[in-house]
């Protein structure tokens, strides 16, 4: 008996098999999703775990003004603190870089203001220490450096190369040693308010301790501290006694390692996998079932008579119900399968996307362990689509005999709610009026057609609309916020008058002083690590405005704050918010919110330029300018300001513009690989509604054209019925649409970034003219089999 139930069940999938082979593509790309995603989250963690340990990276920090090394032992014997070690970091600016090349010459290139170094001392058997790709560790007392890893490739740096630094006023010429990579430098920013690294102008550099000291004239002093907790031990739990002791040498910041901008990135994007693991296979696993059921469900009443004849044999109606319920399995099973090793071949790519993009080596075990997700996609594709199969078939299953044997009545065609409006009859011909009636004569399968194209449409428009996220998310920052075309920065503040000298030029026409201060800002349910940004009022070269694209102008005595702010503080406009500066004083300022901006990345407080300063106690400084000028001026003022003490960088926005094009090109690629999806997808629905509804139609079908319809008419019955559920179809994809992304964005969101809702008209009106193609080409497709239909076969097919 199993045998023969097989047998049938491959007959009657083999003459439907494009809408098995559409559900198994569907229930391929979730499980796909949901395995990459899955697979890369726990390479990505035991990648990360095993450079951790490789590196010996200490589990909290402390930043300082300066203090002895030897406090460092004191640290040591804090309750709950295994190892402190005292360190120095520093910034450098980047003069030039020299290639030794391998015919023994030599060939320079000046960087002047265009590239900066984060120096970080490091000993050979001290914490983290950077995790080699070549070379060596430096050596005390030589002028020697381990580059970042991004930098050097930029570059094309090896070992045998020297970079030219500026550090603490002199030039210095460091010999590359080696090239690598530590936890510190993974996700490198300049400050908070960046939003992606760009490793060409901006790297660790790490050198001996006792180099940087004598570099620096701070031998035996350090201005950071990195410890290692007890195992159960928190930061909560050593943090005040750390502050106590540390608080002569004017204590900046104790945190731990979660907190360190370079690993919190790494885990919110990881936090980010996950979550995305768990959301992406529900919503194709949701469009697979609308697409199963009808079919299924189709195919239960299509073969009535023959489920009658099979309990007429002995067949019970357990029998009967499990073997429709494979029709499912099976159709999952294969799915599942497929999805499961697409998504283990597609996680080796995705890893070492991840890798490149935070520099990261690949460390830890094997891809071994994702094989489980095999097991686990095929498990969970089976049942899942085993019981859309049970539910589709539990009805007429348990039907007697005689009663099943007999074929169900038609039902009666009757006037439908539609018709009774009085510009229908006349917009709609006979075959659109049978049509029409058609929907509501089969009202679960055009429910759930309904309910199909509706899912359909909410993934095409969410997936669409993903590339208007980046728009929002990144690219508005530099094109809509910033209209700067270069930024000067300085490593100290510069008195106002002295900071508008250095960029003076013929062809400069505006330049506006800027002060970031490092601040915790606080409200009464939660704090966060942000920037104090102090503007000029009335300046024109930082644009605030709010989401809905309102400017934004600051006023005295208030501040702007960023929608990541706002969200992660639970404020906005007539709240307040407290700022704590990290200085000797510790000093506090309470601002009311009078705006927040449509910023989603970083978090800043922007306030006027003296009511900054003043919180600083830097009255009438400034530590950068936005300069509106040419490429040639930025140029020459790098130029001018080269040997310069307080000088960094001349960063120009349209090269960061540039470079962040090309770190983006691949999630670009994979935004639109997923709009594709989803087109796809939609389009899967729509024609398998009406393969369906031809199939149920095709002898009405072969009567019409005996009585002298053509083909034509015939397809105005099947697209009459399927535009009316498209349109129904759309419209109640509007509010699933928006659920869904309201979904995404929430779990999608992190403590360092918020995503926006960023569900747009145009990403609207883009999925309704997808979705109304893929209803022409739906009906392309079966206008082509209507051609094909000879109505003496069909009239003699039975039931």
């Amino acid at each position: 008996m199993v045998k023969l139930l097989g047998l049938k069940m491959l007959r009657d999938m083999g003459r439907s098999k494009a809408v098995y082979i559409i559900c198994a593509l569907v229930v391929t790309i979730g499980f796909s999703g949901y395995s990459l995603m899955s697979i890369a989250y726990e390479r990505l963690m035991d990648t990360r775990d095993a450079f951790f340990s490789a590196t010996d990276f200490s589990t909290a920090f402390a930043d300082v003004e300066q203090a002895p090394l030897a406090v460092a032992g004191r640290l040591a014997a804090v309750p709950g603190v295994s190892v402190a070690e005292g360190r120095l970091t520093d910034t450098a600016r980047v003069q030039a870089l020299r290639w030794h090349e391998q015919s023994g010459g030599k060939r320079e290139e000046l960087l002047a203001g265009e590239a900066e170094l984060l120096l970080i001392s490091t000993r050979p058997e001290g914490m983290n220490r950077p995790y080699l790709n070549a070379g060596s560790l430096p050596r005390a007392g030589r002028l020697e450096t381990v580059l970042g890893a991004g930098f050097a490739a930029a570059h094309g740096l090896r070992p045998g190369d020297a970079v030219s630094l500026i550090i603490g006023g002199q030039a210095t010429e460091l010999e590359v040693c080696g090239i690598g990579v530590s936890p510190e430098n993974i996700y490198l920013v300049k400050d908070l308010a960046d939003m992606l690294p760009d490793l060409s102008s901006y790297d660790g550099a790490f050198l001996h301790y006792d180099t940087l000291a004598a570099l620096l004239g701070r031998e035996g002093a350090a201005n950071s501290f990195a410890f290692t907790l007890w195992p159960g031990a928190g930061i909560d739990d050593v943090k005040a006694a750390v502050e106590d002791i540390l608080r002569p040498y004017v204590c900046y910041r104790v945190y731990d390692r979660a907190d360190h901008v370079s690993t919190a990135m790494l885990q919110a994007e990881l936090d980010q996998l996950q979550s995305m693991a768990g959301v992406i296979p529900v919503l194709f696993l949701l469009v697979a079932a609308v697409i199963l059921y009808i079919t299924l469900f189709r195919l239960v009443e299509q073969q009535r008579v023959q489920i009658g004849a099979l309990l007429s044999l002995g067949f019970s109606h357990r029998a009967i119900s499990l073997h429709f319920a494979c029709f499912g399995a099976a159709t999952g099973l294969l799915g599942g399968v497929a999805g499961g090793a697409s998504g283990i071949l597609c996680a080796v790519p995705i890893w070492e996307y991840y890798l490149t993009f935070y520099s990261m080596p690949a460390l830890g075990a094997g891809f071994g362990a994702a094989y489980p997700y095999l097991f686990y996609s095929a498990l969970a594709g089976a049942l899942f689509c085993g019981a859309i199969g049970w539910l589709a078939a539990r009805g007429v299953a348990r039907l007697q005999p005689a009663e099943a044997l007999q074929p169900a009545a038609p039902p009666a065609g009757k006037l439908t709610p539609l018709e009774r409006l009085p510009w229908t009859r006349e917009l709609l011909t006979i075959p659109g009026l049978v049509g029409l009636r058609g929907v509501f004569r089969n009202g679960r399968r055009s429910l759930f057609s309904l309910v199909g194209i509706a899912c359909a449409y909410m993934m095409i428009a969410s997936l669409v609309s993903m590339n208007s996220m980046v728009d929002i998310f990144i690219y508005d920052e530099l094109t809509e916020v910033e209209q700067q075309d270069f930024t000067v920065y300085f490593n100290a503040p510069v008195a106002w008058a002295d900071a508008r000298a250095a960029v003076s030029h013929p062809e400069v026409r505006r330049a506006e002083l800027v002060l970031d201060v490092g601040v915790t800002c606080k409200s009464p349910v939660a704090s966060l690590e942000g920037t104090l940004k102090g503007l000029e009022v009335g300046g024109e070269l930082l644009r605030l405005a709010d989401a809905a694209g309102r400017p934004l102008a600051l006023a005295e005595g208030g501040a702007i704050i960023t929608a990541h702010m706002a969200a992660a503080l639970e404020l906005g406009p007539g709240d307040w918010l407290e700022v704590e500066s990290p200085g000797p004083a510790g000093q506090t300022m309470r601002l009311p919110v009078a705006g927040v901006t449509g910023q989603y990345m970083n978090s800043t407080v922007y306030v006027p330029l003296r009511l900054a300063a003043e919180f600083q106690r830097t009255n009438g400084a400034c530590n950068s300018l936005l300069v509106a000028g040419t490429e040639q001026a930025r140029r020459d003022v790098a130029d001018r300001l080269a040997d310069a003490a307080r000088f960094t960088l001349a960063e120009g926005r349209l090269a960061k513009i540039d470079k962040m094009n090309a770190a983006m090109g691949s999630m670009l690629f994979i935004l639109y690989y997923m709009a594709f999806a989803g087109v796809a997808i939609g389009f899967a629905v729509i024609f398998t509604g009406s393969l369906v509804c031809f199939e149920e139609m095709k002898r009405e079908m072969a009567t019409m054209i005996t009585l002298g319809l053509n083909s034509r008419d015939c397809l105005e019955v099947i697209s009459s019925g399927q535009w009316l559920l498209t349109f129904g179809g759309v419209i109640l994809g509007l509010p699933l649409t928006w659920a869904a992304t309201e979904a995404m964005v929430r779990t999608m969101s992190g403590d360092m970034y918020t995503i926006p809702n960023y569900l747009s008209g145009e990403a609207l009106v883009r999925a309704t003219v997808l979705t109304l193609v893929a209803v022409v080409l739906s009906n392309a497709v079966i206008h082509r089999r209507l051609r094909r239909i000879t109505p003496v076969d069909i009239m003699r097919e039975r039931n």
